[in-house]
């Protein structure tokens, strides 16, 4: 099957709100459309992964299939949604019989749960896809008409990345996959908007999950990482119309929130420890904390205990820094981690320490 493209006639909204990555996390979708008073004034753009990894995966779907029919929304097909589509395929039947057994957190085991049906090592597959089949058929048949385009005057959205010239001449794998793509060099003519691969991946002074745009490329990235790392979020990137910069930004993330009873400045330095260069070594234990020494750089780091885990090769850590975030007293922050050296805390997208007081809401 060919790339499949879509051309709405969508720039006369007053707001195009573009989402991304919502990986199944139901509660925090419904957030974010609260937050931003979400209309039938709006057009929405979900460019992809909607399923997998999140909790509430079947419920995610068929939400967004609801408001399809009530609201002018639009999704994009991404690489984990393909997941669905193994369904009506009549190969592959140990693969995908691996992939339930391996991740838990998929809308195959709800679909499963669903009609009562365990899964095991010697599960029929072949016998199971044709229960999948006549129980879900308008998730099924959702998934497999999803385009891998969305193209208008101004913008091309896509899943993870585009390539210069025609979509026509473009594969679907060319845009369902595409890590580092706004490191690749690429310019476009107009703004091509993305997801999958979390934008705080491109930042190394800082972890900040919120949108990045590149204006001299003409790229903008939204995954915001929700289900994927333990600060992520899910972003709304809203174009306005006739505005001379047209782009506002928010973001859900389904955090415990808090009121800073304190203020403090920003720290001096941020050093992060992210995949794949996450390894270390335990020197010494002291509470709820590791010393730690980073194998690639060999600086030191005091590291949550609950961060680490151990594989054949030794230990590594969760996605980490040190970085002493800006906090002025009354800022309402996302509480992501206490323990006995301070709160590990979100503030306008952007991870960091913080030594002070909180007030839970």
């Amino acid at each position: 099957m060919g790339i499949q493209i879509f051309r709405p006639p969508i720039e006369e909204a007053e707001r195009i709100i573009v989402i991304s990555d919502i990986h199944g996390d139901y509660n925090v979708l419904v957030e974010l459309l609260e937050q931003l008073h979400y209309s039938k004034e709006d057009v929405l753009l979900v460019l992809g992964d909607i399923i997998e990894r999140g909790p509430q995966n079947l419920a995610t779907l068929r939400l967004l299939m609801q408001m399809e029919e009530e609201f002018p929304v639009f999704a994009l097909l991404g690489n984990n949604d393909m997941i669905v589509r193994e369904i009506e395929r009549p190969d592959r039947n140990d693969k995908l019989l691996q992939y339930m057994l391996s991740r838990k957190k998929s809308i195959l085991w709800e679909m499963c749960r669903e009609m009562s049906i365990d899964v095991d090592e010697k599960t029929d597959i072949t016998a199971l896809k044709i229960l999948l089949r006549e129980h879900f058929a308008p998730e099924i048949e959702f998934i497999r008409q999803l385009p891998h385009v969305i193209e208008t005057e101004h913008y091309l959205f896509a899943h993870a990345q585009a390539l210069p010239g025609k979509p026509e001449d473009w594969n679907p794998s060319d845009v369902l996959r595409g890590d580092y793509f706004m490191n690749k060099g690429y310019v476009f003519d107009k703004y091509v908007i993305v997801g999958h691969y979390p934008a705080v991946l491109y930042r190394d002074n800082c972890r900040d999950a919120n949108p990045l745009v590149r204006e001299q490329q003409k790229i903008i990235t939204i995954d915001g990482g929700l289900q994927l790392k333990p600060d992520g979020q899910l972003n709304a990137l809203i174009i306005h119309k006739n505005r001379e910069n047209p782009f506002e930004f928010t973001y859900a993330d389904g955090k415990p929130k808090a009121r800073a009873l304190n203020s403090q400045l920003a720290g001096d330095f941020c050093h992060m420890l992210v995949w794949p260069d996450n390894q270390v070594k335990i020197l010494r234990e002291e509470n709820d904390f590791a010393y730690c020494r980073h194998k690639k750089t060999e600086e030191h780091y005091w590291i949550p205990k609950s961060f680490l885990w151990e594989q054949e090769d030794g230990w590594h850590t969760n996605d980490y820094l040190d970085y002493q975030i800006r906090v002025t007293m009354g800022d309402i922050v996302s509480v992501l981690l206490k323990t006995s050296r301070g709160y590990l805390i979100k503030k306008d997208g952007v991870t960091g320490w913080y030594y002070g007081m909180l007030e839970m809401l």
